[in-house]
């Protein structure tokens, strides 16, 4: 990367991440190219710029969908909650991992160097700000804290699986969660117990609601404001000779009490549909079945439908949530 490329506050400087800037640009700009007041985490964003906790780069744009690496969201989270000056050290993010030491917080980048600069898993967030919030806990259990406590609503559905813990997390949602912990009450870094919290002390989980989820076909456009990938939505031609049975498909879709209810319509001689879930092998299905799964249990289930090894039609639902894709172009 050549120099000057990147204000001394960006998220990807490996010289400067996430330091409060000293431009006169990057100390004043909340707004950004790329980011308008319809985006889904405007008004994090603008939060998280006039608090000085992170802006964006010289060409005015804040890149909202950018991972964040473990050192950028430790930055951000000391910003946040301490703003005394940490002492100068030799790599802009040293005084940062000391500090952390110090408070005995989970981190990866703590014993090996190389884990700083890799992308934080929303996994490694809730048990770095579960210690933060003087508790040890890790794994489901830290996400049950962040859940019961309300300082998270998760990613998807406020449920262990739908905090989608293995998922990296970008410059977006990285400065929405801290405002969701500011808004949640937190106003505090404390220490990191050595010895594991006991389970008795975990705030239940919130009750899931029992009423339907609704269906929510996925544009590019939105699916872009959400930071989640377009690349598979309308990737393929056309097929109008399946594409009545694909949208029949998707009016008997429903989410009711956590369960997602699909049934296989008839397709035209030559196609065969086939069901994949979470990410697993692909099994034909027949006209007339009635599928159910529990949205809580899987991230995903996909129909594909093929005409001799070759496909036709796809629709992808993403659990918990309910939205879905449609692989084909269609009317």
């Amino acid at each position: 990367m050549k120099k000057g490329k990147v204000v001394k506050a960006s998220l990807i400087s490996a010289c400067a991440v996430l330091s409060i800037a000293s431009t006169a640009w990057a100390a004043t700009v909340t707004s950004f190219k790329d980011v308008n007041s319809t985006h889904w985490a405007y008004t994090s964003i603008q939060w998280g710029a006039k608090q000085e906790i992170v802006n964006g780069y010289e060409d005015h744009t804040f890149k909202p969908n950018q991972n964040v690496t473990e050192a950028e969201f430790l930055k951000m989270l000391v910003s946040t909650f301490d703003k005394a000056q940490l002492p100068t050290a030799e790599k802009w993010y040293s005084g940062y991992y000391t500090y952390a030491k110090e408070k005995k917080w989970a981190l990866k980048g703590t014993a090996t160097e190389s884990a700083k600069t890799k992308a934080i898993t929303r996994q490694t967030v809730a048990e770095l700000v579960v210690g933060a919030q003087g508790y040890n806990y890790t794994g489901d259990q830290a996400v049950q804290y962040l859940l019961g406590k309300g300082l998270s609503n998760g990613k998807s559905n406020n449920t262990i699986a739908g905090y989608e813990g293995s998922d990296a997390l970008t410059r977006a949602e990285a400065i929405q969660f801290l405002m969701n912990l500011k808004n949640a009450g937190m106003n505090e870094l404390q220490s990191r117990p050595e010895t594991a919290s006991s389970s008795e002390q975990l705030p239940p989980l919130p009750t899931p609601s029992a009423s339907s989820i609704k269906m929510v076909e996925l544009t590019k456009e939105d699916a872009e404001k959400q930071g989640r990938t377009s690349r598979f939505i309308e990737f393929m031609p056309q097929d109008k000779v399946s594409e009545a049975a694909i949208k029949q498909f998707v009016r008997s879709m429903k989410i009711e009490n956590s369960v997602l209810t699909i049934t296989i319509p008839s397709f035209p001689s030559g196609y065969t549909p086939y069901m994949t879930l979470g990410g697993g092998a692909m099994q034909k299905v027949s006209a007339g079945q009635t599928l159910k799964y529990d949205i809580n249990k899987y991230k995903g289930v996909q129909l594909d439908v093929l005409v001799d090894a070759i496909p036709k039609q796809r629709i992808a639902i993403a659990l918990p949530d309910g939205y879905y894709i449609w692989g084909a172009e269609h009317d």
